[in-house]
């Protein structure tokens, strides 16, 4: 995305929180809004991290202007203590501020409550999993990748369908993301696994290919461009084996064949 088309760094100094709260910042990045937005595609990078380089990635960017989203990128950042301390109230929590952070700033940006597709990794994976069941009624679709943490998954969290995913070699992080994974599944939401193939604590480009389909089929489902087709569920632990109803929590669903093919190239048991 061209540099003059895009981006105003929104540094919201007066909106940290209160007192006890002053240890955060939240800030923003935001593609120029062109009045079409049906949805805004929110990407959340590492811990601490600015996610501005985001709005300069060409697959992002296209994605989200293919399909009329507004796109904004996170740039939030806490003191290790709030984050990871006895208090927790980081911006990794998102009813510590973080989260009506957020739907301030898309309703500043683009003049209305628009509905959310966000996808964090790492620190902001962390953040994604806790935004998604604090707002599940603004939450269209999510993916959260590789985080520290398990929060809770509570039945009253979205409904909205998510990919839960960590690296295989990721040994960090890979039990807290998956067991994220089998809570909201056990709160019977509609969850994906993906386990992927010799990888560590970093991005895929394969992973995100696949993350972008996702979010493309469930963009056309709430835009009746099309019927939700039948699931097919499938065992994360035996992705040969698949089912017509959600017998158990290791099953992931999946609207068509591409996705599953997708899934299955980087995936591994």
């Amino acid at each position: 995305m061209p540099r003059f088309m895009r981006v105003f760094l929104t540094i919201l100094t007066a909106m940290l929180c209160a007192s006890s709260h002053a240890e955060n910042m939240f800030a923003f990045s935001s593609a120029k809004p062109t009045g079409k937005e049906a949805a805004v595609l929110v990407l959340a990078p590492g811990q601490n991290m600015d996610g501005s380089f985001f709005l300069d990635e060409p697959k992002w960017s296209a994605f989200a202007r293919k399909n009329n989203l507004g796109l904004m990128s996170l740039n939030y950042s806490s003191d290790i203590e709030s984050l990871y301390g006895e208090k927790k109230n980081g911006y990794f929590y998102a009813e510590h501020g973080s989260g009506q952070a957020l739907l301030d700033e898309i309703r500043r940006a683009y003049g209305k409550d628009l509905p959310v597709i966000i996808f964090g990794f790492s620190g902001g994976a962390q953040f994604t999993a806790s935004f998604v069941n604090w707002a599940p009624e603004r939450i269209l679709a999510w993916c959260a990748y590789s985080f520290p943490m398990t929060p809770e998954y509570p039945e009253s969290g979205t409904n909205a369908r998510g990919i839960v995913a960590c690296g295989e070699l990721d040994s960090k992080m890979w039990f807290p993301s998956y067991a994220f994974f089998y809570k909201g599944r056990c709160a019977g939401k509609n969850l994906i696994w993906a386990n992927l193939k010799n990888t560590d604590h970093a991005r895929s480009e394969a992973f995100e290919d696949f993350v972008r389909a996702f979010f493309r089929e469930e963009l056309d489902i709430f835009a009746m461009a099309k019927d939700a087709p039948n699931d097919a569920w499938v065992d994360v632990y035996i992705p040969e084996k698949t089912a017509e109803h959600p017998e158990g929590p290791l099953l992931s669903p999946f609207r068509t064949e591409r996705l599953l093919e997708m899934w299955k190239e980087i995936h591994t048991p």
